[in-house]
Order: C-alpha cells, then sequence, then structure tokens
C-alpha cells in the first residue's frame, strides 16, 4: 500500500510537473500567437489601403489618359481639316506646335500608365500575400482553439486528480483506524 501511496504520488508530481509545462507552453503559444494575428491584422490593413489608393490612382490616370486620346483624335481630325483650309503658314505653325506638345504629353501619360500597370500588378502580388496572412492567420486561430481546449481539460484533470488523492486519504484514515482497532486490545470499535 505505501508503495503504491509512493508510486502514485511520484506519479502526481509528474503530472503536476507536465501541467506546468505545458500551461507556461500554452501560455507562451497563445500570447505569441496573439501578437502575430496583432501584427498581421495591422498589415493586412495598411496593404489594403495601398491597394485602394493605387487602384484609384490607376483609375484616374486611364480616365485622364482617354480624355486626352479624345482630345488627341479630336485635334488630329482638326489638323486635317485645318491644313485643308488654312494657308496662314503661321497658324498652321501654332496648331502643329500645339499638337506636338499633345502628342509629347500623350507618350508621357502613356510612360506614367505603363508604370501604374506595373505597380497595379505588383500591388496585386501584394494582394495575394495578404490572403495568404490572412489564412495563416485563420490557421494560428485555430491552433489557440485548440489550446484553450487542452487547456479546459487540464483544468478538469486536476480536479479529478484532487478529488482522487482527497478520497484516497480518507481510505487510509478509515484503513489506519480499522487496523487500529484490530491490533490494538485496548480500543473497542
Amino acid at each position: 500500500m505505501r508503495t503504491s501511496n509512493a508510486s502514485l504520488q511520484q506519479e502526481l508530481a509528474d503530472l503536476q510537473d507536465a501541467h506546468s509545462t505545458l500551461s507556461r507552453s500554452a501560455n507562451q503559444t497563445i500570447t505569441s500567437q496573439k501578437t502575430q494575428i496583432t501584427t498581421l491584422t495591422h498589415k493586412n490593413s495598411l496593404l489594403q489601403e495601398e491597394c485602394d489608393q493605387f487602384k484609384r490612382l490607376a483609375d484616374e490616370r486611364n480616365s485622364t489618359i482617354h480624355e486626352l486620346q479624345t482630345q488627341y483624335d479630336e485635334l488630329s481630325a482638326n489638323q486635317e481639316a485645318i491644313s485643308r483650309k488654312a494657308s496662314d503658314d503661321e497658324s498652321m505653325a501654332v496648331v502643329q506646335e500645339e499638337l506636338q506638345r499633345q502628342a509629347a504629353y500623350l507618350r508621357n501619360l502613356e510612360v506614367t500608365n505603363t508604370k501604374l500597370n506595373t505597380e497595379l500588378g505588383i500591388l496585386r502580388e501584394r494582394h495575394t500575400s495578404v490572403e495568404v496572412l490572412r489564412e495563416e492567420k485563420r490557421g494560428l486561430e485555430q491552433k489557440v482553439s485548440i489550446l484553450e481546449e487542452l487547456r479546459t481539460m487540464v483544468i478538469t484533470l486536476e480536479g479529478e486528480l484532487e478529488v482522487g488523492r482527497q478520497e484516497r486519504e480518507k481510505w487510509y484514515v478509515v484503513d489506519y483506524i480499522y487496523r487500529a482497532t484490530r491490533t490494538n486490545p485496548f480500543i473497542k470499535g
């Protein structure tokens, strides 16, 4: 009985050590994962805002390019009409100068549009990264949920262990009294 009791006490000590280790590990993991979730959520919102800004900028630039293309087309059509009608070299030089300026501006806008399309591609890749981060966040949240369940299970096991310990102590006292009354002739039951 003493060997069994010593064995159970050793097992209890081992279980308490394991429980303590698991609790510390779970708390550290939960704290770490909450920090990661907060960081990832903040990064996600910043990237989403940046993506939205670039989309608005690209839409504005595309609208400007479309307007300029329309103006360019109108100016090209007007140039043909003016060249047929106008005989004045001075007015023709002004029109050609304006067309060259508009053409240069349009080329500049096309270069800008190309850059913006490149940036849009980068933002789409970032958006994909954001989706990956969201998926990782969901995975971390699931792990936190599992750790919470394990914590609840450990608390339940501790309660059951305490009840078992109390019952064992009661049995020991009853057994001790029973043996004392049987071996001692002066004590009568």
